[in-house]
């Protein structure tokens, strides 16, 4: 009596090799696109792109550090003298965030009696995404959204 013991590698070998083969047509199709297309890929403006996702990066930290500012409003009865008692105060935020464009530090200003805030990325850095200078912004009357200056 003879015992056939099966090699589990052959069953395994041909889809393998179809698996290659359509990794291999996908990628010369995709490096192939710019040949085959080359007015779109002309005509796009990456580092506009570029503008403009930084820019809803931007939007996004300001709005996260508003949201913050609201939370230790809640706790505390008043707003911070400065962004880095937020931290100290919160474990949520790691650390303050930069604007991914200018990598500068987000302006804080409050008032003497630390009940109104403006949270603002300052400067021109956002003007090819179609911002005004000194935005996107945000402050305690802005609840709902961060004002983007568009």
């Amino acid at each position: 009596m003879d015992i056939k013991i099966k090699n589990p590698d052959k069953k395994n070998k041909p889809k393998t090799a179809i698996f290659i083969l359509i990794l291999i047509v996908i990628g010369l199709l995709f490096f192939s696109l710019p040949f085959l297309f080359p007015n779109i890929f002309d005509n796009f403006n990456w580092k506009q792109a570029r503008e403009v996702s930084g820019f809803g990066a931007c939007k996004y930290d300001i709005k996260h550090i508003h949201n913050e500012l609201m939370l230790y409003k809640e706790k505390n009865g008043n707003f911070p003298v400065n962004l880095n008692q937020l931290i100290s105060k919160n474990k949520s935020m790691k650390g303050i965030p930069v604007c991914p464009i200018s990598h500068r530090d987000y302006c804080y200003e409050t008032n003497t009696d630390l009940t109104h805030f403006t949270v603002y990325c300052k400067g021109s850095f956002h003007k090819k995404a179609g911002a005004k200078p000194n935005y996107p912004r945000a402050t305690d009357k802005s609840i709902d959204d961060v004002e983007d200056g568009l």
